[in-house]
């Protein structure tokens, strides 16, 4: 039950941010952005994927952040996107620096 219910939570914080773009009525990156930090604080493990909208949003990107990784249509490459949120995470450490320190818990050091 709490997998739906997190799945219902990314996918309202996914359409907030993807209908945001010209649409003020529709809510703001903000309240996306809040919607995906509270499933991410939820769920560290984080496999619904809400760590890379939050840097998606947090590097003024668009709603199709997600084309650059996509293999085949509805399919994202996990391999490239883990590179590229490495990559570019921890230039936002105010966002990112406790979910690291929660994750090198749980695996040890990563990157």
């Amino acid at each position: 039950m709490l997998c739906i219910l997190f799945r219902v939570a990314f996918g309202i914080a996914k359409c907030t941010s993807i209908f945001t773009q010209g649409s003020p009525a529709a809510g703001t990156p903000s309240e996306a952005l809040e919607i995906f930090r509270s499933l991410l604080r939820t769920n560290p493990n984080d496999n619904i994927g809400a760590r890379y909208c939050i840097l998606a949003i947090r590097m003024g990107l668009g709603p199709d952040y997600e084309g650059r990784f996509l293999v085949e249509p509805g399919f994202i490459d996990a391999e490239e996107i883990s590179r590229w949120f490495e990559k570019h995470s921890r230039k936002f450490p105010d966002e990112f620096g406790w979910w690291w320190k929660e994750i090198e818990k749980i695996y040890g050091k990563i990157g």
